[in-house]
């Protein structure tokens, strides 16, 4: 029986117009107040049950937030903070580990609340426009956006 409803499901997959998730679900955008993953996780969780998302928890410092989240995915661009903001970086420093292990902790978290949880789940990340526009190179800004779109398109 089980067999016969994933192998339904797999062919719905190819089906135009298809999506991993009930007609009505309702997800969130990334942000929300507050600092304990595992809370934001069960709320999600209880709230979004039909398609949840990974909360992101900026109240938590630097590393915390959309840009943050989205460097820590980034392989072999290595980013910190200035005064003036995100800029990349020669080689991963504290506001890489802190974006790494805020990730890292988000997952834990969220793989803990979504216990039994089979379907979709959403990570926001920032596109390569959003990444441009916040985080600086140390040389050259005109090179901002070639370098981020292909490092994007061939990463994430």
């Amino acid at each position: 029986m089980q067999e016969t409803a994933a192998h339904e499901a797999d062919a719905r997959q190819n089906e135009p117009g298809w999506v991993p998730w009930s007609a009505g679900s309702a997800t969130g955008i990334g942000s929300m107040p507050g600092t304990d993953p595992e809370r934001a996780c069960a709320v999600v969780m209880d709230e979004l049950p039909d398609f949840p998302f990974l909360p992101e928890l900026p109240d938590r410092g630097v590393g915390a937030d959309m840009v943050g989240r989205t460097a820590a995915l980034l392989l072999d661009l290595p980013v910190e903070t200035t005064p003036r903001g995100w800029k990349f970086a020669a080689r991963p420093g504290r506001d890489q580990r802190h974006a790494d292990s805020f990730l890292a902790y988000d997952l834990d978290a969220a793989q803990l609340a979504a216990d039994g949880y089979a379907g979709a789940y959403k990570i926001s990340v920032c596109g390569p426009l959003t990444l441009a526009a916040r985080i600086a190179l140390l040389n050259d800004p005109r090179k901002r956006m070639s370098s981020i779109g292909d490092h994007c398109t061939s990463n994430l």
